[in-house]
């Protein structure tokens, strides 16, 4: 079984910076399954670029064709967020994330 892969908003900020321009090349091989991701994470990295890529693109645009994107029940994230403790909580994108890594791995997937 492959592994199904979600990814936050700092594994994104970093490939902006850091990724040579085989990047989605290498993903689309690596992981022909793609990335998944909640849409919270679009809105913490809608104005990531590429830093070491000519004319320096928009990370979104260009990965796009490998994101599958899940939205998470506003609900489920308020109850994980009770279930931790308010005060130890993670931020909402990325509990909306461990709600999503959650129903894959119900779903049978291993994440």
């Amino acid at each position: 079984m492959s592994t199904t892969w979600v990814v936050d908003s700092n594994c994104f900020i970093h490939l902006g910076s850091m990724a040579q321009d085989n990047l989605l090349e290498d993903l689309r091989k690596s992981i022909p399954q793609g990335l998944y991701v909640t849409p919270g994470v679009h809105k913490e990295v809608r104005t990531v670029r590429f830093q070491r890529w000519k004319n320096k693109p928009n990370l979104l645009d260009k990965l796009n064709p490998i994101l599958t994107t899940i939205a998470v029940d506003d609900g489920q994230i308020r109850g994980l967020a009770e279930q931790i403790g308010e005060r130890a909580a993670p931020q909402d994108v990325d509990l909306s994330l461990m709600v999503l890594a959650s129903k894959l791995s119900r779903e049978g997937r291993e994440v």
